[in-house]
């Protein structure tokens, strides 16, 4: 009779072990997991800072010019707001680059001037169906010329430059790359401007009656130039 209480006893025992074994190997586990997924959000964020600012070309010559050129990104947030109104939705706002010219690399402080070579923005157009809505709804979003004396009233810029436009039928929402009235998507890839350089820009948004047109990021490479 001891005996078999002794094993019981035993089993017991041996039981307790094994599950304080497993929440120990099942704890070990979840850290292991937890660390893992640590350390990848951290790569993320490092690949995706290391993405935001790329050198595109160093010292190319150009017609007896010379660029030391580098590529940005800076996320925004311009919208022309919506209207269920028949005129629609204008709105004004001021881009203030993060980066400028004096972070370029490769020239020296010799720069002759700064051009923006070119520039993209990712814009969404959304529509929402009324019956009011008879024909297509449209918007468009323009950046003013170089003058930074509007940039804390960029309603008196002068603007004829369009980043983007678009023009949909009915209830939609179309988001790309936009780089001009009529160029979109891949064909940003071989537009240059050599657009005036400012440190700041009015922007126009315009959204139709029952639009709204947001802008999320802009993407731009400067340039520095010099005679050779």
């Amino acid at each position: 009779m001891a005996k078999k209480k002794g094993q019981k006893a035993g089993n017991k025992k041996q039981k307790q072990n094994y599950e304080q074994r497993g929440k120990k190997s099942r704890r070990k586990k979840f850290i292991f997991l937890l660390l893992i997924l640590i350390f990848s959000v951290i790569i993320i964020d490092v690949l995706i800072a290391t993405k935001s600012i790329k050198r595109t070309s160093d010292n190319e010559t150009i017609a007896g010019l010379k660029s030391g050129c580098e590529a940005f990104k800076d996320d925004v947030l311009w919208t022309s707001r919506y209207s269920a109104l028949e005129k629609g939705s204008t709105n004004y706002q001021t881009w203030n680059l993060n980066h400028n010219c004096s972070e370029l690399e490769g020239l020296g402080e010799e720069a002759e001037s700064c051009v923006i070579k070119s520039m993209n923005v990712k814009a969404r157009f959304n529509t929402i169906i009324s019956e009011d809505l008879t024909a297509p709804a449209n918007g468009y979003v323009q950046i003013s010329s170089p003058d930074e004396s509007i940039c804390n009233n960029p309603e008196s810029g002068q603007y004829s430059k369009y980043l983007a436009y678009e023009t949909i039928e009915g209830e939609g929402m179309i988001m790309m790359n936009y780089c001009g009235k009529d160029k979109k998507g891949a064909e940003c890839d071989k537009i240059t401007d050599n657009y005036g350089y400012s440190n700041c820009y009015g922007i126009k948004a315009y959204g139709s009656q029952y639009m709204i047109v947001d802008v999320l990021e802009v993407n731009y490479i400067l340039c520095k130039i010099v005679s050779v």
